[in-house]
């Protein structure tokens, strides 16, 4: 039977959900007065259950027992209350506790949740004079602050005329709480209501003058600057795209500080925080920053630059303003193709408006330079495994050289995650992990999946020189993350290791559970469990729901563990079976949701194992285009690095000229379709080589005056990942070509922006191209036997 208690309001006890009677009086002031899974001394107890006037002693703790064994009876099988040596200790899982519960939620950034556990006040119904004088008002100070993050949050997404009742209940319960006054004034105008903003502003300055003598403090004044400067008004759509954060932050208290120090100014600032792989440097910034997420009411930027990926090309400065600018209400056909005019549409967006711009895993200072607002008052965080030197030289950037964790650190870490009393001698393990958070996180979600396995056998492990792959002592945290890494994947069941080899394969930033489905050859189902499995290891995160990454150190792990433990076969049948997987999700939606003009009588059939997506209607294609366009710049460019996968290198692009036509923006996706055209010449299929290049040329062609030439769009800029060139050089797929008659080309056509051609012109352009390319026109039909030129 599941019990659960509850001090968040009135005090409650649930089994199985439903309420246990607690007798009143001291019996109510027992439990309250408990820790969870810490003992509490008898001479404590009684000072709280007489309020600090205790009989005589040998009288109240004969009545200490009497109340425990009351207490005892009425719980029946909800009880908790365990005797210890020298006192008593509530023995409970933390999260059947709801105060545990919300300082869970409270660290993940979910304030809305957090806050809605709460039934009122804190034990209203429990009499302790000591206990509502000590133990509640922190308790109810987390509350306020979690309402202020919450309400922040509702401000930063446009919710601000439904705030303002709600705040005024809450200024006038807490007139004093320059916070709740500051979100007041912000939410009046953001809403059209700035005469009522500034007599809001006059209302708390007036109170604060006459009943403590002091004026508004510097955040409640910079309110009230925005609102006279009319900077504080709604302003279109307010990002936020800062990632979850993990729940169990320890340390780094003199970081948060320096950051902290860096939001007092009304100026742009910069901080670079700088460190080795996996030394904490992401999390740190993604757990300052939602702190300090209310404190830039115009929105939260934030990307992954990729400075550092062994498998993929950065993130181009390009490609990021396309995301900030689309982000800050910018349409796609909008957003211009030369950099420096993307960097000045930047500029001039967020100037003079209050953003916190995350730049993560960069590679140096070139790779950040035009994503810099500019003057504002404006926040930028980078994080670099690069010292970023002329950031700061030439910027005035703020450096954060992050070392890995104090011994001290660590070891509250490993207790955040395994408990205190688990976390007894740990001095030996925090020093083969090497202070790294990202070794000690895995360590300890080992510990935790075998509650009974000692950490003395971990720490053994770890020194044994047979299962290490270096020592973990040189000072080399990738050497040192490789180790664990190792170590952590031989836990593995065997479904979810070959799912994490696997995932070394696929070229994208992040991957879906379809997808992952398709590199494995299983159901969606059974992927399912495997990745619940890798993100219980930290292994896997789901950074966005239903997408999940890992850290490029684990990624590349991955790609070793494939190249060593897979066939060369096993290898080859997943990387088809993952190109077709967006090949045919491409191909459902043209037949689908874009009349299928350019499938016809074309017949492609997945090989198995394959599990395409299926949006329901068109705006969910566009929506899944938007989530997958860096996953297939990734996909098209290992296509056209491996001449054996040239059928891709053309079809992918090919069936996504609709999408990108009406998503784009264009100029991100001219190189796929300037390389479309060559794979189908080395394939020795002139038919389709006339047809694609006529409907990829003639997007080109359309595409430059809204944009710009695309021959003005630099090759470096181009989102093609590196990888390990020609990996996959045995890797020829043998099933899933189109088997097509030379009896001519597809009736596929150029369909541009200022409106379709219909699909007499399109045939037309393709029977002309077919005809310069010496064939005569005709349909394409499919057919059951044979293969035509440029299957595989």
């Amino acid at each position: 039977m599941a019990a659960e208690y509850r001090v968040l309001g009135p005090l409650e006890v649930l089994l199985d959900g439903v309420a246990v009677p607690v007798p009143a009086g001291r019996c109510r002031v027992l439990p309250a007065t408990l820790r969870p899974n810490r003992i509490v001394s008898i001479d404590e107890l009684v000072d709280r259950l007489w309020d600090g006037e205790p009989p005589t002693p040998d009288r109240a703790h004969k009545t200490l027992q009497m109340v425990v064994a009351r207490l005892r009876r009425a719980l029946g099988e909800a009880n908790c209350v365990r005797t210890s040596r020298g006192g008593y200790r509530a023995e409970l899982d933390p999260a059947t506790l709801d105060l545990t519960r919300f300082r869970r939620l409270v660290g993940a950034g979910d304030f809305a949740a957090a806050v809605g556990l709460w039934r009122g006040e804190m034990l209203s119904d429990v009499s302790s004079r000591a206990l509502h004088q000590e133990d509640v008002p922190p308790v109810a100070e987390e509350r306020l602050r979690a309402l202020e993050r919450r309400i922040g949050a509702d401000l930063a997404s446009g919710r601000a005329a439904e705030s303002v009742a709600e705040l005024k209940a809450l200024t006038s319960r807490h007139p004093f709480r320059e916070a709740f006054w500051g979100q007041l004034v912000l939410a009046l105008a953001q809403s059209g209501q700035q005469e009522r903003a500034l007599a809001a502003y006059r209302e708390v300055r007036a109170l604060l003058v006459d009943e403590l003598g002091v004026e508004p403090g510097d955040e409640l004044r910079a309110v009230h600057r925005q609102v006279l400067s009319g900077s504080a008004s709604a302003r279109g759509p307010v990002p936020r795209q800062l990632p979850t954060t993990t729940p169990q932050f320890v340390g780094r208290s003199s970081e948060l500080r320096s950051l902290t120090a860096l939001t007092d100014g009304d100026g742009p600032a910069i901080a670079a925080i700088t460190g080795t792989a996996g030394v904490g440097k992401t999390t740190l910034a993604v757990h300052w920053a939602r702190e300090v997420a209310e404190k830039f009411p115009d929105g939260q930027l934030y990307v992954n630059l990729r400075g550092f990926d062994h498998h993929r090309e950065p993130t181009t400065p390009g490609d990021a303003l396309s995301r900030f600018l689309e982000a800050l209400g910018v349409a796609p056909e909008r957003i211009p193709a030369d950099l420096e005019a993307q960097a000045a549409l930047y500029r001039s967006l967020v100037a003079g408006r209050r953003v916190l711009v995350l730049l993560d895993n960069a590679r140096d200072t070139d790779h950040v330079r035009p994503l810099l607002p500019g003057p504002s008052p404006s926040l930028v965080i980078v994080t670099s495994r690069d010292r970023l030197t002329g950031l700061v030289v030439n910027e005035g950037a703020r450096e954060l050289a992050l070392d890995v964790l104090t011994p001290a650190e660590a070891h509250a870490l490993l207790v955040s995650r395994l408990g205190a009393q688990r976390v007894t001698a740990a001095d030996e393990l925090v020093r083969w992990c090497g202070g790294l958070p990202l070794a000690l996180a895995i360590v300890a979600a080992r510990a935790a999946q075998a509650p009974r396995l000692p950490l003395s056998a971990l720490v053994a492990e770890l020194a044994d020189e047979r299962t290490r792959l270096d020592t973990l002592d040189t000072g080399d945290a990738a050497t040192s993350v490789r180790t664990v890494f190792q170590w952590s994947y031989q836990q593995l069941s065997p479904a979810a290791a070959r799912m994490f080899r696997l995932l070394g394969v696929h070229p994208g930033p992040d991957i879906t559970l379809p997808a992952a489905a398709s590199l494995a050859g299983r159901s969606v189902a059974k992927v399912r469990e495997s990745v619940r499995e890798l993100v219980r290891a930290n292994l896997l995160v789901e950074h966005v729901a239903g997408r999940f990454t890992c850290h490029d150190l684990l990624r590349v792990y991955a790609a070793d563990r494939a190249e060593a433990e897979e066939t060369a076969e096993s290898l080859s049948a997943a990387v088809t079976r993952m190109l077709d997987h967006y090949l045919h999700t491409l191909l459902g939606i043209e037949v689908a949701h874009n009349a299928g003009v350019h499938v016809h009588e074309l017949a492609l059939e997945p090989v198995a194992g394959v599990v395409p997506e299926r949006p329901a209607d068109r705006p969910a294609a566009d929506d899944w285009f938007r989530a997958e366009s860096p996953v297939l710049r990734a996909v098209m460019a290992q296509a056209q690095r491996d001449r054996h996968l040239d059928r891709y290198a053309w079809q992918l692009p090919w069936f996504a000229v609709d999408l990108i036509d009406r998503i784009g923006p264009w100029h991100d996706w001219t190189w796929a379709l300037e390389g479309a055209t060559a794979p189908v010449t080395r394939l020795d299929d002139r038919i389709w080589a006339g047809s694609s290049a006529v409907r990829a040329g003639g997007r080109l062609r359309q595409a430059g005056p809204v944009r710009g030439r695309h021959e003005d769009v630099p090759r470096e800029q181009s989102p093609v990942p590196a990888g390990r060139q020609g990996e996959w050089s045995g890797a020829r797929p043998q099933r899933g070509g189109v088997d097509l008659d030379d009896a001519g080309p597809p009736a596929g056509g150029v369909a541009g922006r200022q409106g379709r051609t219909g699909t007499a012109a399109r045939r037309h352009e393709c029977d002309a191209a077919a005809d310069r390319h010496g064939h005569a026109p005709g349909r394409v039909r499919s057919r059951r036997a044979g293969r035509a030129p440029g299957s595989t």
